[in-house]
């Protein structure tokens, strides 16, 4: 008998045993479990660009039903608890909670005070003329590429050229200029997605900033 009570087996029948009692416990005492057909059915459409049928929907049905089940299951036992995966996607989720929109005016306002990281740099049509060699093919360089590649001196010589005109190179090279489109800054109707992106990243920080400030304020 002693040896029987020593099993693996009996421990882990009775661990299973008791999981089971406590699911069903679970189950018992959870509340109901409210389901939208509608956005289930509207989900799948999304996804397969025609409605679910009747045995499709309930199969959507019955798999968001185990889902919520199990979630709230894991939720009662703790499993949710000091698990780096939830406290990350919490984290995140968090970020977006309070993100509003802001009117055109105040995206107008964030772009005039952030003109340097939207500006578009000149760009040139360039043939560039190896030493020795015959005529490249044209390219399209940006002012960025041409200071990174010959330098911002050699960039300022180029900006003084009219079409037509050639440079010569430190390596006894020469570029003839074709074309040049000045740089400018985009029209907000152009920036509207990445200006919002970038606005409420910096309300976000600011919350942040907030929180931490008032957090370390109550420790004192």
């Amino acid at each position: 008998m002693a040896n029987v009570l020593k099993s693996p087996l009996l421990h882990f029948l009775l661990i299973g045993a008791g999981l089971f009692t406590l699911y069903g416990w679970l189950v018992q005492g959870q509340a109901s479990i409210a389901v939208d057909r509608a956005a289930l059915s509207a989900q799948f459409q999304r996804l397969w660009a025609r409605p679910p049928s009747s045995a499709e929907l309930q199969d959507l049905v019955d798999q968001y039903l185990l889902e919520e089940i199990a979630v709230r299951r894991a939720q009662a036992l703790g499993l949710d608890r000091d698990d780096p995966v939830i406290r990350a996607r919490l984290w995140q989720k968090m970020q977006f909670l309070d993100d509003a929109l802001p009117s055109d005016q105040e995206l107008a306002d964030f772009l005039d005070r952030n003109q340097g990281r939207y500006q578009q740099p000149a760009r040139y049509r360039l043939s560039y003329w190896p030493k020795g060699a015959g005529q490249g093919q044209p390219e399209e360089w940006s002012a960025t590429l041409v200071a990174g590649r010959f330098g911002q001196a050699w960039l300022e010589q180029l900006n003084t050229l009219a079409p037509g005109q050639w440079q010569p190179l430190p390596d006894g090279g020469r570029v003839q200029l074709l074309a040049r489109q000045d740089g400018y800054l985009p029209a907000l109707g152009e920036l509207r997605s990445q200006l919002l992106a970038d606005w409420q990243g910096e309300q976000r920080q600011a919350r942040q900033a907030l929180l931490l400030a008032q957090y370390r304020e109550q420790q004192q």
